[in-house]
């Protein structure tokens, strides 16, 4: 069996899969519909990423001959574009209602990751056991990432572009203490650190809004000053002060200017 033939094997069954999953049809109902947020984007890509892993797992063959590697990164390469795809989606319909018009950016594979987990699989020092636990974890949490890469990638680029946005985490109920150290609701660009981190099985959910009110970027020195649209207009009201003249300026005024016409 060649490479490319294991690897549409397993992406058949793994159509499969998806397309008797309630959760994961639900899911998509509801993003087609126009009606998600990206609660359920979230929710898509965390069920989507589970069943990549789930059906790669249980298809694994010895080590050694490449086409788990193959599969693998083919495999991770789909769940990247689905998952951009189906975030874009969403994207879209949120900005109608905001009767906004950018096109959402697509977040960059990293395929050097993705190359590294998929090699994993090659690894004939190990057990087998090892081998399909890496299939159904390490290549999970690779796919499940990437709903996040396009959160932090959107709207970077969309505070860059003038919108004023905010990321949010929120913890489960019973979170651990990192998690909750770095929850809430930031300004694009001051967020903590960590802020984009996950532990292994960590369940924090991450979206991000844009305030409709644009923001001018006006370069000041080595740094840029961000003001809304709303302090700029009235920045202008207030320094606006109409010119007061007497009745002789005012004759004045009005014979320079007709005799430009004459």
């Amino acid at each position: 069996m060649t490479e490319q033939e294991f690897y549409q094997q397993i992406r058949t069954e793994l159509d499969k899969a998806a397309a008797n999953d309630k959760q994961l049809s639900g899911l998509l109902k509801k993003i087609q519909s126009g009606t998600a947020d990206f609660e359920d984007t979230q929710k898509y890509a965390e069920r989507f990423s589970k069943l990549i892993g789930k059906v790669l797992s249980q298809n694994v063959t010895a080590p050694g001959n490449g086409l788990n590697a193959f599969a693998g990164y083919q495999l991770m390469k789909d769940g990247h574009a689905d998952i951009n795809q189906v975030l874009a989606i969403v994207q879209k319909s949120l900005d109608e209602q905001q009767n906004l018009h950018i096109r959402p950016q697509t977040a960059r594979f990293p395929a050097e990751r993705a190359r590294k987990v998929a090699q994993s699989l090659e690894d004939k020092t190990v057990e087998q056991e090892v081998i399909e636990r890496r299939a159904r974890n390490a290549v999970a949490n690779v796919v499940n990432s990437f709903h996040d890469d396009y959160i932090q990638e959107n709207a970077q680029f969309r505070s860059n572009a003038g919108l004023r946005c905010y990321v949010a985490r929120l913890g489960a109920s019973k979170c651990c203490a990192w998690c909750a150290e770095v929850a809430g609701r930031f300004e694009v660009g001051s967020e903590p650190s960590d802020f984009w981190h996950r532990h292994d099985n960590c369940t924090c959910q991450i979206s991000y809004e844009n305030n409709k009110v644009r923001q001018r970027l006006s370069g000041q020195g080595k740094g840029w000053k961000v003001d809304s649209e709303i302090q700029r207009r009235r920045a202008q009201r207030i320094q606006y002060k109409p010119a007061t003249l007497n009745p002789e300026q005012a004759r004045e005024l009005e014979a320079r200017k007709l005799s430009q016409y004459r």
